[in-house]
């Protein structure tokens, strides 16, 4: 894999997670205690296998995508991405809302 799909593969993913944990979070005022235990289980998984099988293989090929404030990064995502992201999550938020 080259760079430039690396650093969208990341971001996506980091993108992936932020919207499952958003979710997650909308859902615990819906569900049941032991529902919702379940389910963050569940999605805590999917969460720890994007970290470990993805992020993790794709920051040791290259370091310089490790986001600043993780381990030392530097990495700080473009404006132009960054926005692009945003825009992606203000609709989610709306959709959920």
């Amino acid at each position: 894999m080259n760079r430039e799909i690396a650093e969208k593969t990341t971001l996506a993913m980091q993108m992936a997670s932020c919207v499952v944990d958003n979710h997650l979070r909308n859902l615990q005022d819906t569900l049941d205690k032991e529902e919702f235990r379940v389910y963050a289980q569940k999605t805590g998984k999917i969460m720890g296998e994007i970290y470990i099988e993805v992020l993790q293989p794709l920051w040791a090929e290259y370091p310089e995508l490790l986001p600043k404030g993780m381990d030392g990064g530097e990495y700080i995502v473009d404006e132009k991405m960054y926005q692009d992201i945003l825009e992606v999550l203000q609709k989610y938020a709306a959709i959920n809302s």
